[in-house]
């Protein structure tokens, strides 16, 4: 549900669907809690209540653009968080410390996660959307309703 919480979060739909995937996680998350009596209890609480204040702090003060940000990124984060992200970790925890060396983790692969999403949205998806376009153009489907509900919504340019 992670990666779908935040396409939801980036789509700004709120939606039970989002629900739905947030009351996923935390059924894995207790799973998981359940099944690993090493799983420190306490700490994931804790996340949990930190998420939420985040979650309502971003929504009151940000208008949700700290977590719509996120969702943008995450599954690319996720693609390059963890060998490139313990790396990091390794080689600037001994010097700099575990805090320094996380912060240090955290920025670094979320920017390779924003450069590499960048690049493939301009590389490949805009040349797919592109390609399709002209297909339906040619099938004539490029004046068609986009969804349901979506009357009069004309797709192109």
């Amino acid at each position: 549900p992670y990666f779908a919480i935040g396409t939801l979060l980036y789509k700004r739909d709120n939606s039970p669907l989002l629900t739905i995937n947030i009351g996923m996680l935390i059924a894995l998350a207790a799973i998981k809690i359940v099944a690993n009596p090493n799983m420190e209890l306490h700490g994931t609480v804790v996340f949990i209540m930190a998420l939420t204040g985040l979650l309502a702090v971003d929504g009151l003060l940000f208008g949700q653009r700290l977590f719509v940000f996120l969702g943008k990124y995450s599954y690319s984060w996720y693609l390059f968080h963890q060998m490139i992200g313990v790396t990091i970790i390794a080689a600037v925890a001994p010097v700099h410390g575990l805090d320094a060396a996380v912060i240090a983790a955290l920025a670094c692969t979320l920017s390779i996660a924003m450069i590499m999403s960048q690049l493939f949205e301009w590389r490949f998806s805009t040349l797919a959307y592109d390609g399709l376009y002209r297909v339906f153009k040619k099938l004539g489907l490029d004046k068609r309703p986009v969804g349901a509900g979506a009357e009069g919504v004309q797709t192109g340019g």
